[in-house]
C-alpha cells in the first residue's frame, strides 16, 4: 500500500492553460482569466 503524509497543502490562483484548462464559463459564457491551482507536498516513508 501507498501512503502520504501531507505536510503543506496551499493554492494560489494562474492564468488558464489553453488546452488544459476551462477557458470560458460553461455557466456564463464569459472569458475565465483566473484558475484555482492546489499544491500538495507530503512525505513517504522511507525504505
Amino acid at each position: 500500500m501507498f501512503s502520504v503524509r501531507i505536510v503543506t497543502a496551499d493554492y494560489y490562483m494562474a492564468s488558464p492553460l489553453q488546452g488544459l484548462d476551462i477557458c470560458q464559463s460553461p455557466l456564463t459564457q464569459a472569458p475565465v482569466k483566473k484558475v484555482p491551482v492546489v499544491r500538495i507536498f507530503g512525505a513517504t516513508p522511507a525504505v
